[in-house]
């Protein structure tokens, strides 16, 4: 290629680069801000020497904010703030001496969770609303000498609750909670390992998946999920014994559990079983079971004497 074209390509790049940084320097640029400046919340006990307070969980809309600060007695308190009301103390499990932590609140923020010491000195997950306040959640094995359990995660309308407890072979174990069932442990990656722990730190808004971590089939901590099971969606899941589409059905009842046979409507006698039948009462089994009761006393009479009648004659 000759000089001159060389130099013809040259002054067109340039002139196309010079164009470009023309345009560019017409277009406004505008700094993005990734967040306002930093407002506090304040504290329980502002007039405290060295106060503190730590904010751990919004509610959806950002109206209420929770966490923990320390109060006039230098515990620990958990806190629901608002615009409205200020940096608000929810109290404790044990009121003489009110320290606890509030973790999580739910989407709508009508539910709070966390853990508190309680009566006992002993630690206990805690869910917190307005009208109630404070409720204790319990623990995996309340026998255990060394109990303790923590709320970390709640769903969108406060209904199911997440953490972990001591268990009743003392280990550290996720669990699920609701009003209905209590608290559930939900096991580990690998039961088989010595060193057995999980804890389960979230869950999705509508509650049907729960994450967190547990020990491995190597021992080491692994991020786990639990897939919580669904009754009344018709399919039999994990523990499940039924699952009615339309709960609770004549066989199985409002926690998947399979309702054993009663006498009465409904049942009726099979030799010793009871079986659906809708044709048999209470009242009808029980004569059903005196007359099987006295005809078995019959034959037995009746096989004694015979047996009596043969001994004497030399027949056995």
């Amino acid at each position: 290629m000759s000089s001159y074209l060389i130099h013809i390509l040259k002054t067109r790049v340039s002139l196309v680069l010079l164009i470009g940084i023309l345009i560019i320097g017409t277009i406004p640029i505008q700094e993005v801000s990734a967040a306002s400046a930093p407002v506090g919340l304040g504290f329980l006990d502002p007039d405290r020497l060295f106060p503190g307070s730590i904010a751990d969980g919004v509610s959806s809309d950002g109206s209420v904010i929770v966490g923990f600060s320390t109060n006039i007695n230098s515990f620990e308190e958990a806190f629901r703030w608002t615009q409205g009301t200020g940096m608000q103390g929810l109290g404790g499990l044990n009121p003489a001496f009110p320290e606890s932590t509030a973790i999580d609140v739910s989407a709508d923020s009508s539910v709070i969770v966390g853990d508190s010491r309680n009566i006992n000195g002993v630690f206990e997950g805690f869910r917190w609303t307005q009208g109630i306040g404070m409720q204790g959640l319990g623990f995996l094995d309340p026998n255990n000498l060394f109990r303790f359990s923590g709320a970390r995660g709640v769903s969108a309308d406060g209904s199911v609750i997440v953490g972990s407890s001591r268990n009743i072979n003392d280990d550290n174990e996720a669990f699920r909670w609701t009003q209905g069932t209590g608290m559930q442990g939900l096991g580990f990656l690998d039961p088989n390992n010595p060193f057995l722990s999980s804890t389960a730190i979230a869950i999705s808004s509508d509650g049907s998946v729960i994450v967190g971590s547990s020990t491995n089939i190597n021992g080491r901590l692994e991020a786990v999920m639990w897939t919580t099971l669904v009754c009344g969606n018709g399919v039999i899941e994990g523990n499940e014994q039924c699952d009615a589409l339309n709960l609770p059905t004549a066989t199985c009842d409002i926690s998947c559990m399979t309702i054993p046979p009663s006498c009465g409507p409904g049942t009726t006698l099979n030799g010793i079983t009871n079986q659906c039948d809708p044709d048999v009462t209470q009242a009808q089994h029980d004569a059903l079971q005196a007359a099987l009761a006295q005809a078995q006393a019959q034959r037995d009479a009746i096989l004694a004497t015979l047996f009596e009648f043969l001994r004497t004659f030399g027949v056995i």
